[in-house]
Protein backbone atom coordinates (compact mmCIF):
# COMPACT_ATOMS: atom_id res chain seq x y z
CA UNK A 1 0.00 0.00 0.00
CA UNK A 2 1.39 3.42 -0.77
CA UNK A 3 1.28 6.37 1.27
CA UNK A 4 2.38 8.98 -0.58
CA UNK A 5 1.92 9.81 -4.36
CA UNK A 6 5.46 11.31 -4.89
CA UNK A 7 7.57 8.03 -3.87
CA UNK A 8 7.41 4.16 -3.78
CA UNK A 9 7.24 4.58 0.00
CA UNK A 10 4.74 1.99 1.75
CA UNK A 11 2.94 1.65 5.22
CA UNK A 12 6.16 -0.74 6.38
CA UNK A 13 8.67 1.81 5.78
CA UNK A 14 7.44 4.43 8.64
CA UNK A 15 8.28 1.98 10.96
CA UNK A 16 11.70 2.22 9.98
CA UNK A 17 13.57 5.91 8.54
CA UNK A 18 10.97 7.29 6.14
CA UNK A 19 12.42 6.27 2.53
CA UNK A 20 10.53 10.33 1.28
CA UNK A 21 12.53 11.83 3.05
CA UNK A 22 15.56 10.40 1.32
CA UNK A 23 14.39 10.03 -1.67
CA UNK A 24 13.50 13.66 -1.56
CA UNK A 25 16.69 15.21 0.01
CA UNK A 26 18.93 13.94 -2.38
CA UNK A 27 18.76 16.57 -4.77
CA UNK A 28 18.91 18.74 -2.28
CA UNK A 29 21.64 17.75 -0.70
CA UNK A 30 23.66 17.66 -4.33
CA UNK A 31 22.79 21.30 -4.57
CA UNK A 32 23.87 22.23 -1.21
CA UNK A 33 27.47 20.69 -1.71
CA UNK A 34 27.55 22.36 -5.37
CA UNK A 35 27.29 25.67 -3.76
CA UNK A 36 28.92 24.89 -0.25
CA UNK A 37 30.77 28.71 -0.83
CA UNK A 38 27.09 30.47 -1.01
CA UNK A 39 24.66 27.46 0.10
CA UNK A 40 21.23 30.42 -0.37
CA UNK A 41 19.36 28.82 -3.45
CA UNK A 42 17.37 31.89 -5.56
CA UNK A 43 13.60 31.97 -5.59
CA UNK A 44 13.66 30.25 -9.11
CA UNK A 45 16.17 27.56 -8.07
CA UNK A 46 14.14 26.97 -5.08
CA UNK A 47 10.69 26.38 -7.65
CA UNK A 48 13.06 23.88 -9.44
CA UNK A 49 14.16 22.12 -6.18
CA UNK A 50 10.36 21.84 -4.95
CA UNK A 51 9.33 20.39 -8.35
CA UNK A 52 11.97 17.65 -8.56
CA UNK A 53 12.24 16.76 -4.99
CA UNK A 54 8.20 16.83 -5.27
CA UNK A 55 8.28 18.97 -1.99
CA UNK A 56 6.64 22.46 -1.38
CA UNK A 57 8.57 25.62 -1.64
CA UNK A 58 8.28 26.57 1.96
CA UNK A 59 9.58 23.09 2.66
CA UNK A 60 12.78 23.86 0.34
CA UNK A 61 12.94 26.90 2.30
CA UNK A 62 12.64 25.65 5.57
CA UNK A 63 15.24 22.22 4.46
CA UNK A 64 17.90 24.73 3.51
CA UNK A 65 17.44 27.13 6.58
CA UNK A 66 18.03 24.31 8.89
CA UNK A 67 20.90 22.65 6.64
CA UNK A 68 22.95 25.88 7.00
CA UNK A 69 22.14 25.37 10.40
CA UNK A 70 23.79 22.15 10.74
CA UNK A 71 26.98 23.28 8.62
CA UNK A 72 27.26 26.08 10.64
CA UNK A 73 27.55 24.23 13.75
CA UNK A 74 29.11 21.43 12.36
CA UNK A 75 31.86 23.23 11.66
CA UNK A 76 32.28 25.56 14.69
CA UNK A 77 32.07 22.00 16.26
CA UNK A 78 35.04 20.90 14.31
CA UNK A 79 36.74 24.19 15.28
CA UNK A 80 36.43 24.36 18.80
CA UNK A 81 37.47 20.20 18.70
CA UNK A 82 40.50 21.32 17.05
CA UNK A 83 41.41 24.06 18.69
CA UNK A 84 44.39 23.18 21.86
CA UNK A 85 42.61 24.58 25.55
CA UNK A 86 45.56 26.39 26.20
CA UNK A 87 45.87 29.23 28.98
CA UNK A 88 49.06 31.58 29.39
CA UNK A 89 49.30 31.17 32.79
CA UNK A 90 50.23 27.45 33.00
CA UNK A 91 46.76 26.48 33.89
CA UNK A 92 44.95 24.36 32.38
CA UNK A 93 40.87 23.61 32.55
CA UNK A 94 41.65 19.85 31.05
CA UNK A 95 40.59 17.60 33.87
CA UNK A 96 43.80 15.59 32.76
CA UNK A 97 45.93 18.08 32.93
CA UNK A 98 47.31 17.32 29.76
CA UNK A 99 47.25 20.62 28.44
CA UNK A 100 50.46 21.99 26.35
CA UNK A 101 50.77 25.63 27.13
CA UNK A 102 51.50 27.95 24.51
CA UNK A 103 53.53 31.32 25.27
CA UNK A 104 53.26 34.48 23.19
CA UNK A 105 55.94 35.44 20.67
CA UNK A 106 57.10 38.19 22.59
CA UNK A 107 57.80 36.54 26.10
CA UNK A 108 61.06 35.27 27.09
CA UNK A 109 60.98 31.26 27.75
Amino acid sequence: MRIHEHCSCSKLDFRRKHSCARESTATLKAWLFQHIKNPYPTKTEKIMLAVVSKMTLTQVSTWFANARRRLKKDSATMMLRDLPVVMATGRCDDASGNCDVIYDAGEAS
